[in-house]
């Protein structure tokens, strides 16, 4: 009895909303986490399938989108990412842990799922995309010929314009070093050597100067 209360303890000591359920999708526990953050109570929640409260549908999901073979199979972990809406009716996004409870059999007696909350992290990583995306179109569509290097010198992007400019008509100088292209021989070295100086517009930076005046 001791270890049963202490069993119980631990569970709801959980960080995250978690629920147990067997192989069959039939929900057996659901710790206070998510009993308070999705506003259910046992008796609504116990023995009632896992996608009913999961995905709020009477139909099982499709095997090929249900992590559930997978875990039962390869008696191994998985996640899922799944879309949502917040209380505010914002959009949300959860990471769904799925973990199997293996028996002494080695068999999954019971699989347990842990939800947590990612949408700070998707959205930051949907905004860098946005802009990423916004900036790659400024490139792509600027009139001025724009060609970007790392720090060695190899060439990481190239607009349509710096390709009619240089004469390259397709992909070739993406991925190669910036001195077999644009510089006589010890050029790049000179332009390497002056962006790390302060001298000509700061670390970092190289603004045209005419040193023949």
């Amino acid at each position: 009895m001791e270890k049963f209360v202490w069993l119980d303890k631990l569970f709801d000591s959980l960080s995250f909303p978690t629920l147990i359920f067997a192989p069959d999708m039939t929900i057996f526990a659901a710790n206070q986490k998510f009993l308070m953050k999705y506003n259910y109570t046992e008796k609504k929640l116990i023995g009632r399938k896992c996608y009913q409260i999961l995905y709020q549908s009477e139909d099982p999901c499709p095997e090929s989108s249900c992590p559930l073979p997978r875990v039962l199979a390869d008696k191994k972990g998985t996640s899922s990412l799944k879309k949502t809406t917040g209380p505010n009716g914002a959009e949300a996004y959860e990471d769904r842990v799925f973990s199997p409870i293996l028996n002494n059999n080695g068999d999954v007696g019971y699989i347990i799922v842990s939800l947590r909350d990612v949408t700070r992290t998707k959205l930051l990583e949907i905004e860098s995309q946005r802009t990423n995306e916004f900036l790659e179109n400024i490139i792509a569509s600027s009139a001025s010929a724009i060609l970007v290097a790392d720090m060695k010198g190899v060439i990481l992007r190239m607009n349509e314009s710096a390709r009619k400019l240089f004469g390259y008509t397709d992909k070739v100088a993406v991925g190669t070093s910036i001195a077999e292209y644009l510089y006589t021989p010890g050029g790049a070295r000179s332009v390497m050597e002056k962006l790390r100086r302060p001298g000509y517009g700061g670390v970092g930076k190289l603004y045209y100067r005419d040193d023949s005046n």
